[in-house]
């Protein structure tokens, strides 16, 4: 059993909101465990979710916590964090330093390597469902 499937069976009720956060590699859609690179796999029909050192968001992280499989969550944020890679295109670098910013001088190793981040960096995009999915609330009248 995987730690999210575990953490789908537990009691949330006392809690306002889940939190799951991801901090490792991965590509558009599945996130890698120790060495679990899906491109190693290929043609192995061997390979089943049992011995699998991967995931794949949607069907083995994200529909584990729906309202029909995970009861004491109807209605509470689900948040999920995925610090991981999502495909194979390079993010384009920005300098840190320089007269473009705020800061004093460029910063620079003792190597003479200049230290840079990504253009893309310091996003927080949340959807309100996940990918290839759309959302609709269904409202009922108490009477």
């Amino acid at each position: 059993m995987g730690l999210t499937f575990l953490a789908s069976k537990e009691d949330h009720s006392v809690f306002d909101c889940f939190l799951c956060v991801f901090l490792t590699h991965g590509d558009d859609g599945i996130i890698y465990g120790i060495d679990g690179d899906p491109g190693s796999f290929k043609d192995n029909s061997n390979v089943d979710a049992a011995n699998r050192t991967w995931l794949e968001l949607n069907d083995d992280v994200f529909d584990i916590f729906r309202g029909d499989n995970c009861r004491s969550l109807i209605g509470k944020p689900k948040i999920f964090i995925i610090q991981a890679c999502r495909g194979q295109m390079a993010e384009f670098p920005a300098m840190i330093g320089g007269a473009e910013t705020d800061y004093e001088d460029p910063l620079e190793t003792s190597a003479g390597v200049k230290v840079t981040i990504p253009t893309g960096a310091d996003f927080l995009i949340s959807y309100s469902t996940s990918e290839g999915r759309w959302t609709k609330v269904y409202l009922s009248k108490c009477i």
